[in-house]
């Protein structure tokens, strides 16, 4: 008797458990399917579809940028009506879900584990773009890519190739000549060479060895974490324009020597008037005005740059070519134009939206280390060695 009571007490918990688990799986189908496929649906995506009404389209920052908050506003993109938002709630309706590679949320996801369910959606529409938001050099964060496998849809990064290009600055070209004064960027400007230092550490393009290299035959002054110098002007922008009025050069060396990567460091020295001396791997002629910067490349040694930017000093006409290039452009930003960045992604959306599924980058780990041969997109300079 006990024993029949025992299998009919079975029997009954059997029979609530698939009465829920068939009830869960009627109101969420998706989740359910998630569950007992073991992130399946997250690279496969779902059936479901989500529609475009009026231009309205909603981008869904998944993670933070640099550890703040995304804001939720509205973007200005003509007759489209674009969103940004932090809020998860809205990921069903969301056309766009963007992901900040460089946030500790990517760093602790795990395909298949519970950690993954907690920093990563749990599934996403067949005609929903995953983007990945990419500023800094990839081998900063692409080993922390690797378990995504072929979860991208898109790229959003500093590189000339990205489906939603977001450069650190831009110049307009204009469409006549204007007239330069040169007088302006002399007046005052009695010291040399300085920059704004405030990562230490030895980073791969090894620019602290090029700095103190360069030292032992010109002065360069270092402000910042890294110098014995401080701004008086306490934003990045009003020390900037502090040393604009004190000094003609402008050292703007990148931490990582990289394809397209050329950062705000260029771009904040031209909008302080003062002559970028560069380090990095970008093609700067396509991105700033030829002849307005001093590629240290360009140097066998140390001791000839020294020597030229003390030939420029003694010489105003010959220091002064540097700043034709303000005849024919303008400094449109020296800074990235994230809003610019959202408008063109919501437009792309309005014109790509389909009805079917989208195609998927199949390896990002390696989209974003090397090119499509094989070979890498950054590598190490022996400059000066």
């Amino acid at each position: 008797m006990f024993l029949d009571r025992s299998k009919f007490g079975i029997a009954l918990i059997c029979v609530i458990t698939l009465l829920l688990l068939l009830t869960y799986r009627f109101i969420h189908p998706e989740t359910f399917t998630h569950l007992f496929h073991h992130h399946e649906d997250l690279y496969r995506g779902t059936n479901k579809s989500i529609p475009l009404t009026h231009n309205n389209i909603t981008i869904l920052f998944w993670t933070p940028i640099w550890s703040r908050p995304m804001t939720e506003k509205n973007i200005p993109c003509g007759n489209i009506k674009c969103r940004v938002t932090p809020n998860r709630h809205l990921l069903q309706s969301s056309q766009a879900v963007v992901f900040h590679g460089w946030e500790s949320d990517m760093i602790v996801a795990r395909k298949g584990t519970r950690e993954a369910r907690k920093n990563i959606p749990e599934v996403r529409h067949y005609n929903q773009y995953w983007v990945l938001l990419a500023l800094e050099p990839p081998m900063y964060f692409s080993p922390r890519l690797q378990s995504f496998g072929n979860l991208f849809n898109w790229t959003m990064t500093y590189r000339s190739d990205s489906d939603i290009h977001l450069p650190y600055g831009k110049f307009q070209k204009l469409e006549k000549p204007i007239p330069v004064n040169g007088t302006e960027h002399l007046a005052k400007r009695k010291k040399l060479v300085s920059l704004v230092l405030s990562n230490c550490n030895d980073v791969p393009s090894k620019r602290l060895r090029l700095i103190k290299e360069l030292q032992k035959y010109v002065k360069v002054d270092v402000y910042g974490k890294c110098g014995t110098f401080q701004c008086k002007e306490r934003t990045h922008a009003g020390c900037k324009q502090q040393l604009g009025n004190e000094y003609k050069f402008y050292l703007s060396f990148e931490n990582s020597v990289c394809e397209d990567y050329i950062t705000e460091k260029i771009f904040q020295a031209y909008g302080a008037q003062m002559v970028p001396i560069v380090f990095g791997g970008g093609n700067y002629d396509r991105i700033v005005p030829p002849g307005s910067y001093i590629n240290i490349n360009e140097f066998p040694t140390a001791k000839s740059l020294a020597d030229y930017l003390l030939l420029l000093n003694s010489q105003d006409e010959k220091y002064l070519q540097y700043f034709e290039w303000k005849k024919n452009y303008i400094l449109k930003a020296d800074y990235i134009g994230y809003d610019t960045g959202y408008c063109q992604m919501c437009q792309k959306i309005a014109l790509d939206f389909p009805s079917g599924k989208k195609s998927i980058i199949p390896n990002i780990t390696d989209f974003m280390l090397n090119f499509q041969g094989g070979q890498p997109r950054c590598w190490s300079s022996t400059i000066w060695q």
